[in-house]
């Protein structure tokens, strides 16, 4: 093999290794403002406790819930493309979720210039998926054939 060619596969992993670390890095992150917030919502743990058990201030953990407090509770189709590509989800469990999803259909104005933008839990969450290298287009297929069956179109 052309040490170009090694080169150039060296250089696709390396790339790919970068990219999954750091949407494990971004999930993680998701996560933890979860369970902040959660945390925070439930009266069952004060911020003092929190901190206690995070090793961080009681003021980092007031600053902690109000980040976290801009966190959707709720999953994306991007974000569970997000976790089949590091592993988290199987194929079979990704397309199941996806084939069932209730997706968002309308677009809305955004407030600053009207101009039409997505909402979160639109299908074009998972056309961006396969068009950033989360999922394989036969994986996308498949869901689309799923949800075609489900929906069957009447001539």
């Amino acid at each position: 093999m052309p040490s170009t060619q090694v080169e150039e596969e060296s250089k696709r992993t390396l790339e790919e290794r970068l990219v999954k670390r750091r949407t494990k890095l971004k999930l993680a992150d998701l996560d933890y403002k979860r369970a902040i917030k959660e945390a925070a919502h439930s009266g069952m743990i004060t911020q003092q406790e929190m901190a206690k058990h995070l090793g961080i201030s009681q003021p980092s953990v007031s600053s902690a819930i109000k980040k976290a407090e801009k966190v959707d509770e709720k999953e994306t189709p991007f974000e569970l493309c997000q976790r089949y590509s590091i592993g988290e989800l199987s194929e079979e469990q990704l397309v199941d979720r996806l084939s069932n999803w209730e997706y968002v259909t309308s677009s809305v104005p955004d407030e600053y210039d009207g101009l039409l933008v997505d909402q979160p839990g639109t299908f074009r969450e998972v056309e961006w998926a396969v068009i950033g290298g989360l999922i394989e287009s036969s994986v996308y297929d498949t869901i689309l054939e799923r949800i075609k069956n489900k929906n069957p179109i009447h001539d």
